[in-house]
């Protein structure tokens, strides 16, 4: 057919079937996924590109207006490296102190709880002619008909 051997349509058609099944699997990719390959694959490029931004900027503008373009670059810049920091798992999480403080607290308060009710405290009914008796520790209820 047309000059193509059977070997060549074959492995043509090859890889159009393992073309199609990549498809589907990045069909069903997240959105966090799809970034992180896109940010993976060209990240390096985004840097250097960054870069040459600022060097060019540099050359061109005038003092004045340099620290602003200087300081938005090496912002995202920066970001850039953090994702990809973050996609690599190098990034370590930074603790929360208001997280932090509010486990602490909430430790605290069951602790205070668990000393104000007592765990030993039980509770106890008692039925004697028509009247209940209830205790809990040293209180005692008693009701009647």
């Amino acid at each position: 057919m047309f000059g193509r051997s059977k070997d060549e349509l074959e492995l043509e058609k090859l890889q159009l079937e393992a073309e199609i099944a990549l498809g589907k699997l990045e069909a069903n990719d997240t959105a966090k996924e799809v970034a992180s390959k896109a940010i993976g694959k060209h990240g390096l490029l985004y840097l250097t590109i960054l870069v040459g931004i600022g060097v060019v900027s540099s050359m061109f503008l005038p003092i004045a207006a340099l620290a602003p373009v200087i300081g938005l670059i090496s912002i995202a810049a920066t970001a850039l490296i953090a994702m990809m920091s973050g996609i690599t798992g190098t990034l370590e999480k930074e603790s929360n102190p208001l997280a932090d403080a509010l486990q602490e607290s909430l430790a605290q308060n069951k602790e205070l709880m668990s000393q104000l009710v007592g765990k030993d405290d039980s509770m106890e009914v008692e039925v004697n002619d028509g009247i209940v008796n209830i205790s809990k520790g040293k209180n005692t209820t008693k009701v009647s008909k």
